[in-house]
Parts: C-alpha cells; structure tokens; sequence
C-alpha cells in the first residue's frame, strides 16, 4: 500500500488558500520518501505555490513559474539534502475530488521537465514463474583459465565473472564439485520423493513516480502515485494528515498575502 503523509501544517495552509482563493490553484508538494516493508510513505513537508493565473477550471503556469520551483529546489537541497520535489498539490475548487485530462498532463510534465534525482523512487519486484524445473545447468566459464560460473534455472540464467582468470586447479575442481552437487539437487528430490520443484524469481527495479494530491474548498482530499519506467500505472494512496517533525520552509516563511500575491485569478 502507498501512503501519502501530509503535515498537518501544510494542510491548512491548503484550506486556508482554498478559502480565499476560491479558484483552482496549484502548488508543487515537496518532502521526502520514506521506504519499508514494500510500503512506501510520501511525505509532503511543504508546498511552494509558483505565479499562475487561476480560474474556476484551470490552472496556467507560466515558464518563468516553472523556473521559480527550479531555483526553490536548489535552496531545499541546502536546508535538507533528503527532500525532494514529490509532485503536485492542486485545488478544483468548488468541484469534486479527481483527477481530470489537465491534471494528467500536468503530471506527466513534472515527470518529463525535472531531472530524474529530484523525483522520488520507489523499490518493486517483479515476478516471474513460477516454472517448473526441467532443467538446471552448472557450468564455468573458461577463457584460458578460469572466469566464472554460469547458472541456469529453467529459462533463468546467471553469469558470475570473476573479473580475472584463475588457474589454480584445486580452486576450479572444489567449487565445480559444489556446482555439480547443486546441478543433482532437482534429480535427487525427483527420485527419492517424487517431488516437482518449480521456482519463481524476484528482480528488483527502481521505478520514478510523481505524486498527486487533489483538495477541494469543502476540505476534501484524494491522492494519488503515478509511477515511470517499462510500463506506467497510477496507484491509490492512502492520505495520512498528522504532525511531522519537520517544518515547512517556504510555507512558513512566506506570508500568506505573499502566496495569493502569485496567484492571478481570472
């Protein structure tokens, strides 16, 4: 389960731009990841609103609003080197919570304009089988002398180089003994007790992603994880709203007359 955490300092600096601003507004989430236990947490310890002209429907960032979160991303790193930008904190106003065509397009530009070490990633496996296993090979790898072993579970395989040759012969004959007991291990529960073994393999992969937070001026709130790589999917996150230890920068230091200040409304 993905969690998004959010300061409580944070969220009602949120409901209290929602009140008077009334519009759509946007800001960029930012914090950190904390990861455990494939439960990934994503803490908004602040936002940072750029200038932008808000209406009842949509929201327009101009480029120099890009280059303000670019220049507050260099000033984070100094306070904190653990925060980085998460994504995106977005009212619709008097409308429901969700997320519409802009909004996905707005995420898929955090995700396309910003380099990949701002952006938070998150640890998968993927799983593949299970197979059963026919079949099993043990066998070095030779280039004069000795540079490996290769390994092969059904359609799996595993080089190991060494990354030098090894001609000692007492090493090679005592590790292929160790190769060939391995490689007899599938026939040996076969025989002895009928059994079939089959295997299921784990690959770790580091996914970037782009968190979105969606609030309303009736204080409602839906959030959301869109995640990158080989294939992109969006996932549901539970919204945890409670004090965090650390406290907002730009939020905290910035008066609030000074936040609407950025915010043109049409």
């Amino acid at each position: 389960m993905f969690t998004i955490t959010v300061s409580r300092k944070v969220f009602e600096i949120s409901k209290l731009l929602c009140r008077r601003i009334k519009k759509e507004w946007y800001a960029f989430a930012l914090g950190k990841l904390l990861q455990s236990d494939h439960n990934p947490d994503f803490q908004i310890v602040d936002m940072y609103l750029p200038r932008q002209e808000a209406s009842a429907t949509h929201v327009y960032i101009p480029s120099e609003g890009m280059l303000e979160i670019s220049d507050a991303l260099v000033e984070i790193r100094k306070h904190n080197k653990n925060w980085i930008l998460l994504g995106m904190w977005h009212s619709h106003g008097d409308l429901k919570c969700f997320h519409s065509r802009i909004d996905l397009e707005n995420i898929n530009m955090i995700y396309q304009s910003f380099p990949r070490e701002y952006l938070p990633a998150v640890i998968e496996y993927e799983r593949l089988g299970p197979e059963i296993l026919n079949e099993y090979r043990a066998e070095p790898i030779i280039d004069k002398g000795l540079r490996g072993f290769k390994i092969c579970f059904g359609s799996l395989c595993i080089e190991l180089n060494l990354r030098q040759e090894i001609d000692d012969e007492v090493f090679f004959t005592t590790w292929y003994a160790h190769l060939y007991t391995i490689k007899a291990l599938p026939e040996v529960l076969r025989g002895y007790f009928g059994t079939i073994s089959i295997f299921t393999t784990s690959i770790k992969v580091s996914r970037r992603c782009v968190v979105s937070v969606v609030v309303n001026n009736h204080d409602q709130i839906e959030g959301k994880v869109f995640l990158y790589g080989r294939n992109s999917d969006e996932v549901d996150a539970k919204i945890v709203i409670r004090d965090l230890d650390e406290d907002p920068i730009f939020a905290n230091r910035e008066l609030l007359n000074e936040i609407l200040s950025k915010v043109k409304i049409g």
